[in-house]
């Protein structure tokens, strides 16, 4: 059952904003909405689906990433199981 679905529209004009960054974007909101979820269900039982590879290898992984993929890294491993993101 999906309880939830959010929307956001990509800021113009920035020449960094990439398809895997507005998917990291994506799952950063993906993560704090399953807070959220979580704590209102009190259930420990939500799955992250994606089809992006990068964002899964960017939330496994424990190398060095830029300033603003680390920092939603560190948001999402923190709010999340980092087994509960799966690749659709």
């Amino acid at each position: 059952m999906q309880l939830l679905q959010n929307v956001r529209i990509s800021p113009c004009g920035k020449k960094e904003t990439t398809i895997a960054r507005l998917e990291l974007l994506r799952a950063t909101l993906a993560a704090r909405l399953s807070s959220n979820i979580r704590k209102e269900f009190q259930t420990d039982n939500v799955y992250f689906r994606t089809d992006s590879t990068t964002v899964l290898t960017w939330i496994r992984r424990e190398d060095p990433w830029g300033i603003f993929v680390q920092n939603r890294v560190t948001e999402i491993r923190k709010l999340t199981p980092v087994k509960a993101g799966k690749h659709v």
